[in-house]
């Protein structure tokens, strides 16, 4: 195990620091991000002795709670790119923190990745992940109905409430994801599209804990607020 040290936040001294709440806003998605990913190893370690109908909801549910993290990390970017002194101590971090940041800001509105960060990870924050959009579902159900050998799906009564799935649930969200959000066409190898897609995705989260990793540090010590 790793050494650590403690070290203690002053919030009075960081209430005065301009730009202080993002700073804070990007390390609660650091935390997040890192409790997703912890989670999902043990849900990887345990799989085998879980039932085969929990698998595929359970995977789809940590994409969408990853995803959506990232889309909010993201708006903590934009607001320290955006913010003189905050950028000023960006240019003091390491060059592999630096290019991450630079990474994450070419998603930002107007990058060169901003389409494909909405696309892949925005529209799932907004539709399947911290919120529900009742029109993707509808649009799902009559995706499912129109295609032959789509319109039935299951649900499994084990008699307690670990033991209970509705898989039509986890049936629907993966149309609507791959079929709606993500617009996979037909003929596409949608699982091969699908672990592309969450290649690309899990880059940004990398990226994120790369930055924020060292930036929020170092922007609270320069700020006199950590000692």
């Amino acid at each position: 195990m790793a050494r650590t040290i403690t070290k203690f936040l002053d919030f009075g001294k960081l209430a005065r620091v301009n730009g202080g709440a993002a700073v804070i806003a990007l390390a609660m998605v650091y935390n997040d991000l890192l409790t997703v990913n912890w989670a999902l190893g043990r849900f990887n370690e345990a799989k085998a002795s879980l039932p085969n109908h929990m698998h595929k909801g359970m995977r789809i549910y940590f994409s969408r709670i990853h995803n959506g993290h990232l889309a909010e990390g993201l708006k903590a970017v934009q607001k320290i790119r955006d913010n003189r002194t905050l950028r000023r101590i960006v240019s003091g971090c390491s060059s592999d923190a630096q290019e991450a940041f630079k990474a994450l800001c070419r998603c930002l509105p107007g990058g060169a990745d901003a389409s494909d960060f909405n696309r892949y990870i925005g529209q799932i924050r907004h539709r399947v992940a911290f919120h529900c959009d009742v029109s993707y579902l509808r649009w799902g159900i009559k995706n499912r109905v129109a295609r032959t050998n789509a319109s039935t799906a299951t649900l499994t009564a084990g008699g307690t409430v670990q033991s209970n799935r509705f898989e039509f649930v986890d049936d629907l969200l993966d149309t609507v994801v791959c079929r709606k959000v993500w617009n996979m066409e037909e003929g596409v190898n949608r699982r091969n599209e699908a672990d592309r897609i969450g290649s690309w995705c899990d880059k940004k989260a990398r990226e994120h804990l790369r930055f924020a990793g060292e930036f929020v540090e170092m922007a609270l010590s320069r700020s006199g607020s950590l000692y």
